[in-house]
């Protein structure tokens, strides 16, 4: 019966910046203050993106009319520590999550209304000063 199994192996390459990630090795110290500068910049255009987002939903509040009643279905969860998701939009299935905020209706408000949302999604409250 054992005449039938091979044993097969896999051999891949990673990089050193995926194994400090991942706790394989250990950073250098020229790694580590590498790293931890990196990180300071990107939380700070977190933090600045977050700002960002924060004035764009005042602006979209205070519109009133079928604007108000759009976004306050669409209104963000503002206490979601990383990912910000909307509420507001229908989604199904053994996999389905809620999509990430701004969602595509909020766009197209902040375009109607010409309020400026940063390109991408909204970065969670762990990034609020």
């Amino acid at each position: 019966m054992t005449d039938f199994i091979k044993k097969n192996s896999i051999a891949f390459r990673i990089s050193r910046e995926m194994a400090i990630d991942y706790g394989m090795v250990e950073p250098t110290p020229e790694e580590a203050a590498k790293r931890d500068a990196e990180m300071a910049v990107w939380r700070r255009k977190q933090r600045d993106d977050r700002a960002a987002f924060l004035v764009a939903i005042e602006a979209l509040r205070g519109k009133g009319g079928a604007t108000q009643v759009i976004f306050d279905l669409h209104s963000p969860n503002l206490t979601d520590r990383y990912t910000v998701t909307c509420p507001g939009d229908d989604y199904s299935g053994y996999d389905g999550e809620p999509p990430e905020w701004p969602c595509p209706t909020i766009v197209a408000l902040a375009e109607h209304h010409d309020i400026a949302l940063p390109s991408h999604t909204m970065p969670g409250a762990e990034y609020e000063d």
